[in-house]
């Protein structure tokens, strides 16, 4: 997720966001941290971090658990 990140965002991220974006992969697995990001990627924020938290938030609240959910309810949509 670190080299997406610096691909799709910004070639340079902080520590803090170098750390986080880890601390998400250990959690979640980096295809669900890489699809995140590529939804931030669409939006108009600086506050990386938080709003990548916030759709792993929904996701998870919704039950989606791996990135296989993610795709399933995608096609549907």
């Amino acid at each position: 997720p670190i080299n997406y990140f610096k691909e799709a965002i910004s070639t340079k991220p902080s520590k803090y966001v170098q750390m986080e974006l880890e601390a998400l992969s250990e959690k979640y697995g980096n295809d669900i941290v890489n699809e995140s990001i590529k939804r931030v990627m669409d939006l108009n924020t600086n506050k990386y971090i938080a709003t990548i938290k916030g759709i792993i938030n929904r996701w998870e609240q919704q039950g989606m658990k791996n990135f296989e959910d993610i795709q399933t309810v995608e096609q549907v949509y």
